[in-house]
């Protein structure tokens, strides 16, 4: 296992936690953190940046951040070994 995952939550905020062990050179950008609990038929907002729906959340999941390759620093998110990352999601007035 490379990557190691958490979550608290409380009624309309939860955080998760990623922490990766090591890195894989040439990591694909396809790896997802599902996060089944969440209301499918509410709006989220990820880290004060992005609106998801919650049916989006349970299906995909969150994308794992990006891990740096030598040819992506301006969106590399973490970079070698023994990195972590926090996602703050927070549930939003508004449904689908």
């Amino acid at each position: 296992m490379l990557g190691v995952s958490w979550s608290v939550s409380n009624s309309n905020k939860q955080i998760v936690g990623f922490y990766r062990k090591l890195a894989r050179p040439n990591e694909t950008l396809d790896q997802y953190l599902p996060l089944k609990h969440l209301n499918d038929q509410q709006k989220y907002q990820i880290n004060s940046d992005q609106l998801v729906s919650g049916r989006v959340l349970q299906k995909f999941g969150l994308r794992e951040p990006y891990q740096f390759n030598a040819s992506n620093p301006d969106t590399a998110q973490i970079s070698g070994d023994f990195q972590s990352y926090l996602y703050q999601i927070k549930a939003i007035d508004r449904k689908i």
